[in-house]
């Protein structure tokens, strides 16, 4: 069988591409979900009778009408946020993993050198051995 040897590109030395991509998108649906939450807490409490109030209203009722449902600020708030904290912790999982994976790899590497340097010390001493033998 042959081996894939690609070379994977890493940005901050733990991240690949996707992982990264995918990283700004969590954060991104993580920052929409608390604008989210912002918005609500600000209709909610907003004096009655202020300019404010009153656009934040139209915005609401534009949003339920855009989104098709009465869930509001609310609650599209908490879900877009749970989606982008689901969406950052799996990008940090397997960030975490190709980084114990690369330091296994190093550890695997640092046995196989020394290894090659005692059976090269073996063998020289092997030889000196043999030679002396030899005489």
């Amino acid at each position: 069988m042959a081996k894939n040897n690609k070379k994977e590109v890493l940005i901050f030395k733990q991240f690949n591409v996707k992982q990264f991509i995918a990283l700004i998108f969590g954060i991104l649906f993580f920052g929409t979900g608390i604008a989210l939450l912002i918005l609500y807490h600000l209709e909610a409490y907003a004096p009655s009778r202020s300019a404010l109030k009153e656009a934040l209203s139209a915005a609401l009722t534009t949003f339920n009408t855009g989104t098709h449902t009465n869930l509001g600020f609310l609650g599209w708030g908490i879900i877009v946020l749970l989606i982008g904290a689901i969406i950052i912790a799996l990008s940090l999982s397997f960030a975490s993993k190709l980084q114990d994976r690369e330091k296994e790899r190093e550890a695997r590497r640092e046995i196989r050198r020394k290894a090659l340097k005692e059976a090269t010390a073996e063998d020289t001493i092997d030889s000196v051995i043999d030679t002396i033998n030899e005489n």
